[in-house]
C-alpha cells in the first residue's frame, strides 16, 4: 500500500520508488554512460532505502521530476556535503578540464579533492538551457574555444540538509533575473564569473561537456563580469 501526503511517501514505498527510479531517464541513461568510459557505478537504489538524513532527503524527492543519477552528489545532500570547502579556489577551463577522471564515483559520496572544491572560473556564457530534471546547464567557454559545463538546480529539488542549498537559490534567481531560461537551447556571448562545486558526471553527448566529464555542479555563485 502506498500513501502520498505532498511530498512524502508513507508505507510501502519501495514498489514504487524502483518503479520511478528504474523508468526514469536519469536510470536508464546510467547503463549507456558506463559502458561509455567504463565508470563503476553503484546502486542508484540503494540511498532510498536509508534511514538516516540523506536517505530521508532523497526519499523526498522520490515522486518529483528531480534527476536519480548522484542527485545526493549534484546537490550537496550527500554524505561528504560537511567537508565541501566552501572558499572558491580560482581555476581556469583549461585547467578544469585536464583533472583525472575517476574509475569510481560513488552515489551518495564524492571523489577527492576535486569533487570536495569549490570553483571560480571567470568565462564567456555561450549557451543555456532547461532541462528535464530541472537543471539550468551553463555552457561557459575560454579564450581559446574550451568548454566547461556548470548546472544550477531547481532550488526545489535541493534538500534542506545541503549546506548550499541557500546559494543555490541566490544563483537561480540571479539566472532568473537575467535571461529567461527554457527547454530549448539559447545562445549568448556574456562574461560570467561561476562558482561552483566540482562534479564529475557521465557522458552522455552533453553539450559543453569536458572530455575529462568535470562539471561545476552545483552552482552557488553566478555574476556579470562585464
Amino acid at each position: 500500500m502506498l500513501i502520498v501526503k505532498g511530498a512524502r511517501v508513507i508505507g510501502g514505498c519501495c514498489a514504487a520508488v524502483v518503479a520511478l527510479v528504474l523508468g526514469s531517464p536519469s536510470f536508464a541513461a546510467t547503463s549507456r554512460q558506463s559502458a561509455t568510459r567504463g565508470a563503476t557505478i553503484t546502486d542508484p537504489l540503494a540511498v532510498y532505502f536509508r534511514h538516516d538524513a540523506v536517505g530521508r532527503a532523497q526519499l523526498s524527492l522520490a515522486l518529483s521530476a528531480c534527476g536519480t543519477e548522484r542527485w545526493t552528489v549534484k546537490t550537496a545532500t550527500d554524505d561528504d556535503r560537511l567537508h565541501i570547502a566552501t572558499k572558491p579556489r580560482d581555476a581556469s577551463i583549461r585547467y578544469l578540464r585536464t583533472r583525472k577522471t575517476p574509475s569510481y564515483r560513488p552515489q551518495t559520496g564524492r571523489v577527492a579533492p576535486v569533487e570536495l572544491t569549490t570553483y571560480r572560473v571567470d568565462a564567456r556564457l555561450v549557451d543555456y538551457v532547461r532541462e528535464a530534471d530541472g537543471d539550468y546547464h551553463l555552457v561557459l567557454q575560454d579564450h581559446a574555444g574550451r568548454t566547461l559545463i556548470a548546472e544550477i538546480p531547481n532550488p526545489s529539488c535541493v534538500a534542506k540538509i545541503s549546506p548550499v542549498k541557500t546559494a543555490v537559490r541566490t544563483a537561480r534567481a540571479w539566472a532568473d533575473s537575467h535571461f529567461s531560461v527554457t527547454s530549448d537551447f539559447k545562445p549568448t556571448n556574456r562574461r560570467v564569473v561561476v562558482r561552483g562545486v566540482g562534479f564529475f558526471d557521465y557522458f552522455h553527448g552533453q553539450t559543453g561537456m569536458a572530455p575529462d566529464d568535470l562539471e561545476l555542479h552545483p552552482v552557488t555563485g553566478l555574476r556579470f563580469a562585464d
